[in-house]
């Protein structure tokens, strides 16, 4: 079971290179959308405002928004679990669309995942640990009680002279 719940934990972790590459995509957009509200507010606090550039970084705005929006919705109905994408749309929905609620909970929620995925490795680390000692401890009660297998060599260097002889 253990290994079940590691194996959907990581696929859930995993994001493919279309969904990575949505990702990049999205985080980009994000970043162009700061450097436009930037330039706009730059723009607005002139002596002269040019009403027509400051017109066109706003629907720049907009657009790259929008984009956003759907990329992330997008990824988050087929990685909803995923503690990467969670964080990113957390940031985004913060800081852009100033949703401070849905920020909260997305992070704590990709928190949440991250914590539950280091408690599964750590439990699946002590677990091989303990295979490992008792596999081990197995080897040498078995060496011990006298009937310890030949070795390759050993069988080898008998046939070897038994075909001498």
């Amino acid at each position: 079971m253990l290994k079940n719940k590691l194996k959907a934990t990581v696929i859930r972790r995993t994001l493919t290179g279309l969904e990575l590459r949505r990702l990049d995509n999205g985080e980009d957009n994000v970043d162009e959308a700061f450097g436009s509200m930037r330039m706009f507010w730059q723009g607005l606090l002139r002596p002269q405002p040019d009403l027509c550039e400051l017109q066109i970084h706003l629907e720049h705005i907009a657009y790259l928004t929008t984009k956003t929006q759907d990329i992330y919705i997008q990824l988050l109905e087929t990685c909803y679990n995923n503690p990467t994408v969670l964080r990113s749309y957390s940031l985004f929905s913060g800081q852009l669309l100033r949703d401070e609620t849905e920020a909260l909970k997305c992070k704590e929620r990709g928190q949440g995942i991250e914590r539950e995925f280091k408690k599964i490795i750590i439990t699946h680390q002590y677990q091989k640990t303990q295979y490992d000692v008792d596999f081990q401890l197995q080897g040498e009660r078995s060496n011990t009680s006298g009937s310890k297998k030949p070795t390759f060599i050993e069988l080898f260097s008998f046939c070897w002279t038994v075909r001498q002889e």
